[in-house]
């Protein structure tokens, strides 16, 4: 749990760090709004959890959406994937988008597409 919470806190920086230099006027924390339809139960998240709350943010701003299956695995790791999902659509929606991505196959494929696109990552086929 705390690698979790590690890696998506370090995420978030990033994200927000890179996005910090920005200067178009659309930019900003005024981008992320709650949407209530996306929030849905999962089987391994109890209200009463602490971390309950935190979950419902996450899936109202569009951040995360859990693991299938009604699974969220809030015990789980978080995998490099997931951090990468997570800081482009922190990045995409602080720019004005939804951070909604066309899935592919594998689901993360878009997200690597996005990341090479953005300069976080170096292509692999360019080295």
């Amino acid at each position: 749990m705390r690698k979790r919470m590690i890696s998506l806190c370090l995420a978030a920086l990033l994200m927000f760090s890179l996005a910090l230099s920005a200067t178009a006027a659309e930019e900003g924390t005024q981008n992320f709004t709650r949407l209530e339809d996306r929030i849905q139960d999962f089987v391994d998240v109890s209200a009463d959890s602490w971390y309950s709350s935190v979950v419902e943010d996450a899936q109202a701003l569009g951040l995360m959406q859990g693991k299938g299956e009604g699974r969220f695995d809030p015990e789980g790791n978080v995998t490099l994937a997931e951090t990468l999902a997570l800081a482009c659509r922190l990045h995409d929606i602080y720019r004005g988008g939804d951070g909604v991505f066309e899935q592919g196959e594998p689901w993360y494929q878009v997200y690597m597409e996005e990341a090479v696109a953005r300069g976080i990552l170096q292509d692999a086929d360019s080295t």
